[in-house]
């Protein structure tokens, strides 16, 4: 009895294993799709702290089956509340139409966030595939739901904020982070704001340098401020570059700026700068 459960038990096992190693091959149906049913991008740019504003955001459709010998035709349709032109421009392909080469299996569609400065709240871009030839389906499942609609969402980048209470003459006091042997500086620099720039801050006197003028650009939902590697301008000697250590913050209504950055010109220090914007 013994010898017959252990028997059993070989032939189970062996069973199971060559369940585990048969291959399983995809025989249909044969159809396109949305590589990623969902997405969401900032209406101005990928991310608030670089000078890469509007970048083109890509989708891709790719073709479920055997690679084609001839072009695969793709229709789609732009749904939602997102409004092409106002919230959105699609720039690649101009007409609605995707082509997946032959003996490929993918294709792209390339569109635009605007930036429309007004606190109108998340709005939503639904990418329909309306037909394709080839004998293909539209999306899998029943009704071809899975794959067939992309849902984007246009994230609000547009908090309030005035930022024309940023410009002015500020004080500042700057200290050398970790170190209290350091004795503190003060000194003052302008702010000009650049409406043009998304929420861009031109810094003069930077660092107490006189002429010393950097830029600085504003989170303004998160009251963040961070200053990009750049190269210092202006001043009578190579000041090399500065950059932010980390997100420093701001409040335009009771004037406060913080932010820890490293100049070269100064060596390896690193300074924490807390400003107050001076009273007219």
């Amino acid at each position: 009895m013994k010898n017959l459960s252990f028997w059993i038990l070989l032939t189970s096992l062996g069973f199971l294993f060559s369940c585990e190693e048969e291959e399983t091959l995809f025989e249909g149906p044969y159809h396109v799709r949305f590589t990623e049913m969902e997405g969401s991008v900032l209406e101005n740019y990928n991310y608030p702290f670089t000078e890469n504003q509007n970048l083109a955001t890509r989708v891709s459709v790719h073709l479920v089956g055997p690679q084609m010998s001839d072009n695969t035709e793709i229709t789609f349709e732009m749904l939602g509340d997102a409004k092409e032109g106002e919230d959105y421009i699609l720039i690649e392909p101009e007409s609605q139409k995707l082509v997946i080469p032959p003996n490929e299996s993918f294709a792209y569609l390339y569109f635009v966030p605007l930036n429309n400065q007004e606190r109108d709240g998340d709005r939503e871009i639904l990418f329909n595939i309306t037909g394709v030839n080839n004998g293909l389906e539209k999306g899998r499942g029943l009704n071809g739901i899975i794959g067939k609609t992309m849902r984007y969402t246009l994230q609000d980048d547009d908090c309030l904020a005035d930022l024309r209470k940023m410009n002015g003459l500020w004080e500042a006091e700057e200290t050398v982070e970790n170190d209290t042997t350091v004795e503190a500086r003060t000194h003052e620099f302008q702010v000009d704001v650049d409406f043009d720039f998304n929420n861009r801050i031109r810094i003069t006197n930077f660092a107490g340098i006189e002429g010393a003028s950097i830029f600085a650009n504003l989170d303004l939902c998160s009251k963040q401020v961070f200053i990009p590697e750049q190269a210092v301008s202006g001043g009578s000697e190579n000041l090399g570059n500065v950059r932010s250590l980390r997100h420093g913050t701001f409040d335009e209504e009771s004037g406060i700026l913080r932010i820890t950055y490293n100049l070269d010109r100064l060596g390896s220090v690193n300074w924490v700068l807390v400003a107050t914007i001076q009273e007219e």
